[in-house]
């Protein structure tokens, strides 16, 4: 599956030997592969997701593939278009209902409000519910909600859209179909298998600052999950209550090779069980620690079974005001 030959995945193929990844064996192919650490695959979901968010691209490839006489594929694609089209106006109903949550903030203070309330990229399924029922689809404490990013196609086109419905918010054109390509790309990066690459890419573009410190820790806990697998991780957030502070790279004392050491160690702290009982706490705006697993959550269901991430919105209204 997702491991045609594909255009769109010889172009990642050959950024993935930028890095090395594409030498046969040695240290090269090593560390490429810890920072690409898959090409064909994310590059074909991206096309495929591409197809369902943007039916102008999957019609023109229809057309295409008619002219070369592949019937069976144009009449996919063709069906891909109007499936994609269905989804869009949902989507857009659904955005316009506030029930989607945004991308997250560049703020911290702003992230931090939007991670106690609407979460982002996520839906309120309690306020879709009340909205079905012609009610209030605002958010209210008690609400359930729900990752769209483990969802597929239709989670995918449901952020995508009310990301883009935000970022067209002022503009005098208002909602098109191509500001989709951006936001489609945007949430396809932010999948799992290419996290580590869209912050790479991100701290390039940045140069410095949390960006940097954030593709630094990630680039770390690949390394950690070698020996270290991330069951462990998982482990040890079922276990603790609270979240351990982020780490700041500036922070982390020594020089040359002993600080990358014990930026390892930090990174360990966080990922095995037990261990991260002397660091600092994580805390939200109002000087409270962040809580692991949310509130009304199973520790152990929470994070080894739900794909969803639900919660439960468990905040007052003067925070839900702040969102």
């Amino acid at each position: 599956m997702f491991q045609q030959d594909s255009a769109l995945a010889r172009v990642a193929l050959n950024a993935a030997n930028l890095f090395g990844a594409g030498n046969k064996a040695g240290i090269a192919r090593l560390v490429g592969k810890t920072i690409i650490p898959y090409a064909k695959t994310p590059a074909n979901v991206i096309d495929e997701l591409v197809e369902f968010s943007l039916p102008p691209y999957a019609l023109a490839k229809a057309g295409y593939a008619a002219k070369a006489g592949d019937y069976r594929k144009a009449k996919m694609l063709v069906g891909k278009a109007l499936t994609g089209s269905t989804l869009i106006g949902v989507a857009k109903m659904l955005s316009d209902a506030g029930v989607i949550g945004g991308k997250p903030s560049d703020s911290e203070k702003q992230r931090d409000v939007q991670y106690q309330t609407l979460p982002p990229r996520t839906i309120n399924i309690t306020g879709l519910q009340r909205y079905a029922e012609g009610d209030s689809s605002e958010l209210q404490p008690g609400d359930r909600v729900i990752s769209l990013e483990k969802l597929g196609i239709v989670g995918g086109i449901l952020s995508t859209v009310n990301a883009a419905s935000e970022a067209t918010a002022t503009s005098e054109s208002g909602f098109e179909v191509m500001s989709l390509l951006p936001e489609t790309l945007s949430f396809a990066f932010n999948q799992s298998f290419l996290k580590g690459t869209n912050s790479l890419l991100s701290a390039m573009l940045d140069g410095e600052g949390a960006k940097l410190d954030k593709w630094i820790s990630d680039y770390y806990g690949v390394i950690a999950s070698i020996p270290f697998p991330n069951t462990l991780s998982a482990v040890s957030r079922s276990m603790r209550e609270t979240m351990p502070d982020k780490i700041q790279i500036k922070d982390v004392e020594g020089e040359g090779p002993d600080r990358y050491i014990n930026l390892f160690g930090e990174i360990l702290k966080r990922r095995l069980p037990g261990m991260d009982e002397d660091i600092a706490r994580r805390v939200d705006i109002w000087g409270r620690d962040v809580p692991q697993t949310p509130e009304g959550a199973d520790p152990v269901a929470y994070n080894f079974l739900d794909v969803t991430k639900g919660r439960e919105v468990a905040y007052d209204k003067i925070t839900l005001a702040l969102s």
